[in-house]
């Protein structure tokens, strides 16, 4: 036939099916189709194409050798790709669960400072801040004022405490500089008054 098409060597096949060429066009229409899936799998690129192809031309195929080739380098790129998903997502995973803790963190710290708890809510900010990661909420400066300012509260009541036991002591002298230290930290009206008194 000239046109050497599958369908012309079907064509003979249906009209001369005892005919002296039955194995050369049977040879002929496997040629061409493996010609065919070959650019199909050429085309298309990826691991069923080729397993396609290698299922059915393997063990004579013109192409195994390459298809098998472009398998392996398809299959690597996917557990590559697959691995680094996986590592991406765990990543998220991790940072979503620090980010829950911080939360946590943060939470009790606030309860702790509205209980007047200083030194465990300073505390409690401090492990929140060794916790802290970019894009957190709230940011690390906030973390920072509230641990200056528990200690500062917490400087505060000593010099206040001290004040008091000095006073108690009639100590008055000594009193007065524990309250005016107090005062350095913090104006309090309560703690004017005892310097007055």
């Amino acid at each position: 036939t000239a046109s050497h098409t599958i369908k012309e060597y079907r064509n003979y096949l249906a009209s001369f099916p005892a005919g002296r060429y039955v194995a050369v066009a049977n040879r002929k229409i496997n040629e061409l189709a493996e010609d065919d899936i070959w650019a199909n799998a050429k085309i298309n690129d990826n691991e069923s194409s080729y397993e396609e192809y290698i299922r059915k031309f393997t063990p004579n195929g013109k192409h195994l050798a390459e298809a098998r080739n472009q398998l392996e380098q398809l299959k690597e790129k996917r557990l590559a790709r697959q691995k680094a998903q996986k590592e991406m997502a765990s990543r998220e995973h991790q940072r979503e669960q620090l980010r829950e803790q911080y939360a946590q963190l943060v939470n009790e710290a606030e309860d702790l400072y509205k209980d007047r708890k200083l030194t465990e809510a300073r505390e409690k900010y401090r492990t929140a801040l060794t916790n802290h990661l970019p894009g957190f909420v709230p940011t690390q400066n906030y973390l920072e004022e509230q641990i200056n300012l528990c200690q500062n509260n917490i400087t505060f009541l000593q010099h206040y405490e001290n004040g008091k036991a000095a006073m108690d002591d009639k100590n008055y002298r000594l009193a007065i500089e524990y309250y005016q230290e107090a005062l350095k930290i913090n104006s309090n009206e309560k703690v004017e008054q005892l310097i007055i008194h």
